[in-house]
């Protein structure tokens, strides 16, 4: 990951306008929005303590969400190569490639129920 990784969540209560600011966001020439992930619902696991990125890649492509941005296996090993064997980095990973696959340069993630996920974005 590159040290100057700065992500753009959108969160909020459903029907509060979130899709509205991110697709007007996305119209920016370099901040790209992928479709909603639901990570912390469909992906994430508190307790992953695996050294296994392999393991942690599948995990997430388990997820139908995740797959329909279209990231294989080697992009996303490829993005965590440097980085540990982490939710938090397989979260950054996966906002990463999706943006690298727009030819934008900033991701963002827009699923509203993350507001509930909060302290782990932080």
């Amino acid at each position: 990951m590159e040290h100057d990784f700065r992500p753009i969540f959108v969160v909020g209560y459903p029907r509060s306008g979130t899709t509205m600011l991110a697709g007007l966001l996305s119209r920016h020439g370099k901040i790209s929005f992928p479709p909603e992930t639901m990570f912390f619902f469909e992906t994430y696991d508190p307790k992953w303590k695996s050294a296994d990125k392999v393991a942690l890649v599948r995990r997430a492509l388990r997820s139908k969400r995740i797959r329909d941005l279209k990231i294989t296996e080697d992009q996303l090993l490829c993005e965590l190569e440097n980085s540990d064997c982490t939710m938090r980095s397989l979260l950054a990973a996966i906002m990463q490639v999706s943006c690298n696959l727009s030819k934008k340069q900033r991701p963002g993630e827009k699923t509203p129920l993350h507001l509930y996920s909060i302290d782990k974005i932080i």
